[in-house]
Parts: C-alpha cells; sequence; structure tokens
C-alpha cells in the first residue's frame, strides 16, 4: 500500500509533496478523517502508479507517480495538479456517463 511505502521505508524522508512526514501520515489515519481507499482499498494501477486526490477547498490536487525500486517514487514521473473542484467533478461525471451508456449498449452474455 502506498501509505506502508512512506511510513515503513528504511529511508523515510522528512516530507512528500512538501507535507512533513508527520503530517503526511495523519493523512491515512482512517479514524480521524474522511479518508476513502478506492477502489477497496487498492490504489495501485496494475502498471505500478499510484494517483492521489486531495479536495482542498474548491480545488482538487491531484499527484500522481510511479513507484521504482525500494519505497521510493520515481521523480521523472511525478506530477502535481491543482484544478477547480467543479471541473474535476464534471470531468468524472462526463467519464461516468459515457462509461454507462458505452456499458449498456453492449452486447450481454
Amino acid at each position: 500500500m502506498l501509505f506502508a511505502m512512506f511510513v515503513y521505508a528504511e529511508d523515510q524522508d522528512e516530507s512528500y509533496f512538501g507535507i512533513p512526514r508527520a503530517q503526511f501520515s495523519k493523512l491515512f489515519d482512517r479514524d480521524s478523517n474522511d479518508l476513502m481507499w478506492a477502489p477497496d482499498g487498492d490504489e495501485a494501477f496494475d502498471d505500478g502508479s499510484y494517483v492521489l486526490q486531495f479536495d482542498v477547498k474548491d480545488r482538487v490536487r491531484l499527484i500522481a507517480f510511479k513507484s521504482s525500486e525500494g519505497f521510493v517514487h520515481d521523480p521523472a514521473t511525478l506530477s502535481d495538479v491543482w484544478l477547480p473542484a467543479d471541473e474535476f467533478y464534471r470531468v468524472l461525471q462526463q467519464w461516468q456517463e459515457a462509461f454507462d451508456s458505452e456499458w449498456a449498449a453492449l452486447p450481454k452474455i
């Protein structure tokens, strides 16, 4: 899991993505915030990439990267993007509607 990647690594950084390590670790405390793992607690994609989403007031921060050997991210793959929340959620809604429409149109076995 991504959290373990940062917390249990032998050589931990003092901060991650500009957030001090102690504060970053608290982001993953399920009992003290509205954190939601999606899907089902497995945030890794098949290619070893990760996408973190943070809702910050009226904006959404997306941090994406691939993990390299060991417990470190590959700095060459790091992207950090801020979007207006309404734009971000509009894109997600459009994607879901297009996906549902395509799925409904496919023949079922």
